[in-house]
């Protein structure tokens, strides 16, 4: 696997805007997670998503069974999508430009879309586009929703570890 990913050269990529990731994130950030989609890199690019929920991401190696095509089939769900290890931190890395949600298996938990709209803000700031006077207010705002789903992923974590005990 290549050390590097998609976003590393990517001016709006979660690291280079908050430079805090890693101390927010603590333990959580290399925590080892499954999904299906595309690669850049040998790395995550993107899961394959539906309107219903968006992502499905796994605590553990899938390993799903696949039809004589390659077909999988996941709650009526239906892809081709090679399955993919990602770590909690690309995958955040990788919701914030896409704007999808997931849901986390086999816990069946929802994480929300990040804040799309301060994603907009941000980039028009960043790159000129447009300055906005109270821009600190969309950074706080994407720094809450990393509080908030790192709450809950840690929260997963503890459970995860019961339910597979």
């Amino acid at each position: 696997m290549s050390d590097k990913f998609w976003s590393d050269d990517f001016d709006m990529d979660l690291p280079k805007l908050f430079p805090q990731l890693a101390q927010l994130l603590e333990t959580t950030a290399e925590q080892k997670l499954w999904t299906i989609g595309h690669r850049t890199h040998g790395r995550l690019n993107h899961p394959a998503v539906w309107n219903s929920h968006g992502a499905f991401v796994w605590m553990e190696k899938p390993n799903l069974k696949r039809d004589e095509h390659g077909w999988l089939n996941i709650n009526s769900c239906v892809s081709n999508e090679e399955e993919i290890e990602c770590t909690w931190l690309e995958l955040l890395r990788d919701q914030w430009p896409h704007g999808f949600p997931f849901i986390l298996l086999p816990l069946r938990v929802h994480f929300p879309s990040p804040p799309y709209r301060e994603f907009e803000r941000i980039m028009y700031d960043l790159r000129g586009w447009h300055k906005y006077e109270d821009i600190q207010v969309s950074r706080d705002t994407v720094l809450k929703w990393i509080v908030r789903v790192n709450q809950k992923f840690e929260e997963c974590i503890v459970r995860y570890r019961t339910f597979a005990a």
